[in-house]
């Protein structure tokens, strides 16, 4: 089922973890555009124009606690430990371990961030995405070919896998330790969230973080070696370049937010795409053999059901906001989830519209100097999928026994949205020749 424009409930339900806001975190009503929510102890920021003028202006609303101040404090901690470890030794002598407080891409402010950007931004140029575009699309045809007997779960079969491979490949990683990357991903995820990590669960992280920045060391190492005409080489190079080249540390942390970022988020919003075509089955012979309707279909389900709901700030000087006072030092969020349906920038917002002009101005990707870096790529990866699934898989159904994204699990989170599988069925699928 869909949640229509006038079933919404009270807003503080959106921050609950229930049963309907984490499928339908748009069935929120908002009291304002800015409203304090004690259950966050935020200023929650809901309007589209509002949140526009929160995320173009990193002088008033810093990036420094975008996961949130307690993931911060964590993170710095996980680096502190790895950067002691024994097996780290030979890594400190290169300058690893030396940034105490990690402020890389999503955490950092101009001119930082500026600096950073202008560094990587050519391993994210059209040429590059356009460069991927092929193994994407292999990728998926090899994904899809496994889809056999009229059922499948395309979570666990399709939309987890393919960008998870995806982003191992851009990032110069043997095919056989892709499985050791996905489990690597998932712990980077620990902290997010997790007011009161284990010790043992610190303890994984540790592990992880050493696991992985040793085994990205050693692929940086081999490109230094041995230069190729890639994103990845991109990255390297940006460690030697002009007056302020990427230190080795910062190198590793975007590596480290490029994987999760790369695969967790595109999963979950290739899985939302593929539940609004099961809701909407008439949408599937409207789409198949139309790749300009697909490509706007890709931007309508990012508007509708955005995998990364919102961005914390820091607020810097006291300031007002919609005519709501906030003083300095409160935390902001950003409810891009909300945004997105903000009528008075979006006509119908509930409706999903092919035709709708304004498609574009959505905020999953943010906007601003933190748009998405890896936006093109997972759109491209959106994209092609969608293609492959809907010339391959006719009928597209629920499996036996859903009616509804109520039958099926979702992320349990305001933060990030999607589900975490999907049983279908289908009449016929069509394998390449």
């Amino acid at each position: 089922m869909t949640v229509s424009s006038d079933q919404t409930v009270d807003f503080d339900r959106l921050f609950t973890n229930d049963e309907l806001t984490i499928r339908c975190p748009y069935a929120v009503r908002p009291h304002a555009p800015v409203e304090w929510v004690d259950a966050i102890q935020t200023f929650v920021v809901s309007g589209a124009d509002a949140c526009a003028e929160v995320l173009k202006h990193p002088e008033v609303y810093s990036s420094a606690n975008v996961e949130g101040a307690h993931t911060e404090r964590i993170h710095t901690e996980v680096l502190r430990r790895a950067a002691a470890d024994p097996r780290m030794a030979d890594f400190r002598a290169r300058g690893y371990g030396m940034i105490k407080t990690m402020r890389v891409l999503l955490n950092a402010d101009p001119p930082v961030h500026t600096r950073q950007r202008k560094l990587i931004s050519r391993a994210f140029s059209a040429r590059r995405v356009a460069d991927m575009e092929a193994f994407i699309r292999r990728t998926a045809e090899t994904l899809a070919n496994d889809l056999v007997d009229g059922q499948a779960d395309l979570m666990a079969q399709l939309a987890i896998p393919l960008p998870l491979i995806v982003i191992a490949e851009a990032l110069g990683v043997d095919p056989g330790d892709r499985a050791l990357f996905r489990t690597w991903s998932d712990a980077f995820l620990l902290a997010t969230g997790n007011l009161d990590p284990s010790e043992d669960e610190f303890n994984e992280m540790v592990e992880t973080r050493v696991g992985f920045d040793r085994y990205m060391v050693s692929v940086i190492d081999e490109r230094l070696r041995s230069p190729k005409d890639d994103l990845m080489q991109d990255l390297v190079d940006a460690t030697t370049a002009g007056e302020s080249p990427l230190s080795l540390d910062e190198l590793l942390w975007i590596l480290k937010v490029l994987l999760v970022g790369g695969n967790e988020t595109t999963a979950k919003q290739l899985g939302s795409a593929f539940m609004v075509l099961l809701e909407q089955p008439e949408l599937q012979e409207r789409l198949r053999g139309d790749p300009v309707a697909i490509a706007r279909f890709t931007e309508e389900s990012l508007r509708m059901e955005g995998s990364l709901q919102g961005f914390y700030r820091l607020v810097t000087v006291d300031t007002e906001l919609s005519g709501v006072s906030i003083p300095a030092g409160s935390n902001v969020w950003v409810a891009a989830t909300l945004a997105n349906r903000d009528p008075a920038v979006f006509a119908c917002p509930a409706d999903l519209d092919l035709d709708r002009p304004a498609t574009a101005h959505h905020l999953t990707f943010s906007v601003g100097p933190h748009f998405c870096v890896g936006a093109a790529l997972a759109k491209a990866e959106i994209r092609i999928c969608l293609e492959i699934v809907l010339e391959r898989l006719q009928d597209l159904r629920f499996a036996s026994g859903v009616r509804s994204r109520f039958d099926i699990p979702y992320t349990p989170s305001y933060i990030l949205h999607g589900p975490l599988t999907l049983p279908v069925r289908f009449a016929s699928a069509v394998a390449a020749s």
